[in-house]
Order: structure tokens, then sequence, then C-alpha cells
């Protein structure tokens, strides 16, 4: 292959995000966090036996339906068997093997039992912690389900996982292109890493291993018509981005098929919804060759995406959040106050009528 383009800004997000997504770090993250749900359940029904709350909890009509030992009999091992599993996924990354998380089947699981013996703040512990938990799966099995007939990442949704974590990158790692790796649709790749698509630059990346069967590249997700005239609208600043723009696109497009068939069509027309309503009708798969990319270790690229100081004048910080960008700040809540913050450092709260103190990047620095 010749004359390769080089990566666009979001095709190098993209790669960030799932080499992220698909590491054995962010796997050990889930992993923690399911480990603390497991003692903090632990925790509870040791106490809810010391207080005796079946005793009360036993009925003629449902029986041990609600009780602690029923959930303990029943859910717990689902629990058991997701923790089991996922140290198992941890241990098989030493051989480059990857697989979706057991989260799915946990979940279905215990949402067939009653925590009826748990307190109203207990109940609502417990589901915080799982929601936790299902954001990390959820990435994760974005990443590495190849049971889907194409990738399960687009443009759309991995634009929604880069805003949940943009403010984790001060400046991306730096992404070389592999032209000496390539592997063709529905194949196996020689080597496990993120891919990008040789003939179509709106195609999504995705990850794909070189161990087993199952790691192979799979079609890959890219506009149609309908998302290529919306990025032609929008641009690629305003696509996804820009409600009002993309409730515009919808309007002038008020009588394509695709649009007026979705099932959420008439709910969807506001700034809000209607980018998810573009989303939903605007991809079509696609075929051919695919070429490894690479985060090359300890280096960074020059241009820093969407925290760079051009546009770091739309950043706002909360008082006690950490400074990421270094630069001037200021605040309505103290009048003429200008203050320089460096990496690392917690931006102050004061008292005043503003509430919480938001701190705005000063474009004049």
């Amino acid at each position: 292959m010749n004359n390769i383009a080089p990566l666009t800004l979001w095709q190098k997000r993209q790669a960030v995000l799932l080499y992220k997504f698909s590491s054995l770090d962010y796997l050990k993250e889930m992993q923690l966090a399911l480990n603390e749900l497991i003692a903090y359940v632990d925790k509870l029904l040791d106490l809810a036996k010391k207080q005796g709350r079946d005793k009360v909890l036993v009925s003629y009509e449902w029986g041990n339906r609600n009780t602690s030992e029923n959930w303990a009999n029943n859910a717990w091992p689902f629990l058991k068997d997701f923790q089991l599993t996922t140290a198992r996924q941890i241990a098989e990354r030493n051989n480059h093997k990857y697989s979706i998380t057991g989260f799915n089947q946990f979940h279905r699981g215990i949402s067939e039992f009653s925590t009826n013996w748990a307190s109203t703040e207990e109940e609502a512990n417990i589901e915080k912690y799982i929601k936790r938990i299902s954001i990390f799966c959820k990435y994760i099995d974005l990443t590495l389900d190849k049971f889907s007939t194409s990738s399960r990442w687009n443009d759309f949704t991995l634009y929604k996982a880069w805003l949940h974590f943009e403010n984790h990158y001060f400046k991306l790692p730096r992404i070389k292109i592999r032209e000496d790796i390539m592997a063709d649709t529905n194949t196996v790749p020689p080597k496990s890493g993120v891919y990008f698509s040789a003939t179509d630059s709106n195609a999504a990346l995705q990850f794909s291993w070189a161990a087993g069967p199952h790691g192979k590249v799979l079609p890959g997700r890219t506009f149609n018509q309908l998302g290529m005239a919306a990025l032609d609208y929008t641009g690629r600043d305003g696509l996804w981005s820009d409600g009002e723009k993309m409730l515009q696109f919808v309007m002038l497009n008020k009588n394509n098929t695709l649009l007026k068939e979705d099932a959420f069509y008439s709910d969807s027309k506001t700034p809000v919804l209607a980018p998810s309503l573009v989303a939903r009708n605007a991809f079509a798969t696609c075929n051919g060759k695919w070429i490894h990319v690479e985060l090359v270790d300890g280096e960074y690229e020059d241009d820093e995406g969407p925290n760079d100081h051009q546009s770091a004048n739309l950043v706002k910080l909360s008082g006690g959040e950490i400074c990421k960008i270094p630069g001037y700040y200021f605040t309505p809540a103290r009048a003429n106050l200008r203050q320089l913050f460096n990496i690392g450092e917690v931006l102050p709260n004061f008292e005043s009528d503003y509430g919480v103190t938001i701190w705005q990047w000063d474009a004049n620095q």
C-alpha cells in the first residue's frame, strides 16, 4: 500500500480510547470495582444475619424469597462467578487472549433475586457499585465483542466515549502507523492491537487480536449517505456536538426515509436528541484492508486535540477539581481575580452567591 494518508486527529483519539479499553490496566480497574462490591455485600449479609432480619421477612405467600439467606444461596454465586471469570481473563492476557466481560450474565442472574432484606440506603449503595462496574464493562465489551456481524463501535459511540475520557489526556500519546502490518476484513490479524481502514477515513477504528480465531478484524462501521450528509452539513467539529445544527439537519431532511421510519422520530426533534436520532440511522458496514497502529511509549503528539491551548478557552472547571491544562484562569466568584495554575494543582472553591466556584480558562494567556 502506498500513499497512506496520515491519521486525522479524531482517528488518533479513537486509537487511544481503544487501547485504553483493551488494556490490562483497565480490566484490573474493573476488577477492583468488582472486589469493592463483593466486600460491601459480604458485610451486608453478615450484618443482616446478626440482626436477624430474615425472621420478619419469611412469609406464607413468598416463603424465603425476600431473605438475605435466599440472596446468599442463589444470587451470591453469580457474583463470585463474575469474580472468577475476571481473574481468569486477567491471567489470559499474558497469552494475548481477550474476551468480553461476564457482566451481562452476572447482572441478569442477580436481578432475579430480591434485595428487600437490605435497607433503602443499602440497596442504593449496591446499585451504585454495580453502575460503576457496568461502565467499565460497557467499554471493554464494545471493544472486544467479536460475536457481532460488525464492529460495535461507530463514530457516534466513540464520540460519546471521548467526552467521558477527554480530560484524562492533556496530550495524546504518539500514534505510529505500521504499514507493514495489515489484515483483511474477517481475518485474524498478524499482531494484536488497533486497526484503521486503509480505504475509508470515516470508518471507526477497531481492536483485534492475533491469538485464536475470535480476534478477527470485523467489518467496520462507516457513514452511509445520511451520515455523510450530516458530516458535510455540520463539519467535523459540529457533528454530534452541535445539537442546534444537528436539529437543523434533521428538519432539512425530514422526508428522509431513514429518519421518518425511526421509531422515536417524533420525540427526537430537539437539540438534545437530534444527534442520537441521526446516529441511529447514519451508519453502514465496510470491508477491505486494515492497517495496524501502535502507541509509542513515552512520546506524545504535537497536536493535542481538544485540550490544546487553541481550544482550551472552552474549558471550565469547578472548585476542587484538578488542573489538567496549565495556564491562567478567572472566576466570576471573585472580581478581577486571575490566577495561574499548573497541572496537578487543585483549583480553590470560594464561598459566594455563585454557589460552586467555576474557573474559566483565560484565552488571553
